[in-house]
C-alpha cells in the first residue's frame, strides 16, 4: 500500500494539474482588466476627436465671418476678378496690409561667379 499510494497521488496530481491550470487561469485573467484600459484608450481618443471637431467649428465660425465681411459688387455677386489693372488695383485696395511690399524672387544668370568680382 506504501508503494502504491504515492503513484496514486502522483497520478492525481498529473490529472488534477490541467484542470488546475486552466482554472486559475479563467479565475485570474486579464480580460476585464485589458477591457478596461482599451475602453479608457477609446475614451481618452474621442475627447481629443471631440475637441478637434470644436476647433474646427470655431474655425468654420470665424471663415464664415470673413466671407460675409467680404466686399460684394452690384447684384449680390462676388467681386469681378482682376481682368484690367483697375479691378486689380480695387482689390488691393479693399484687402487690409495690401499695401506691404513683399521680396521678389530674382533669377541671376551665372550666379556662382557673380560675387568674384567683388574680392
Amino acid at each position: 500500500v506504501m508503494r502504491v499510494l504515492p503513484a496514486i497521488i502522483l497520478c492525481f496530481g498529473l490529472v488534477l494539474a490541467p484542470a488546475v491550470w486552466i482554472g486559475l487561469k479563467w479565475m485570474l485573467s486579464e480580460d476585464d482588466f485589458q477591457g478596461a484600459a482599451v475602453d479608457s484608450t477609446a475614451r481618452i481618443e474621442i475627447e481629443m476627436l471631440r475637441q478637434q471637431i470644436e476647433d474646427l467649428q470655431l474655425r468654420l465660425s470665424d471663415l464664415q465671418t470673413e466671407v460675409t465681411r467680404l466686399p460684394l459688387s452690384s447684384g449680390g455677386q462676388m467681386a469681378p476678378e482682376a481682368s484690367s489693372a483697375e479691378a486689380e488695383r480695387e482689390i488691393w485696395d479693399q484687402t487690409e496690409g495690401a499695401d506691404l511690399d513683399y521680396a521678389q524672387v530674382v533669377l541671376i544668370a551665372d550666379r556662382v561667379n557673380v560675387n568674384r568680382g567683388l574680392r
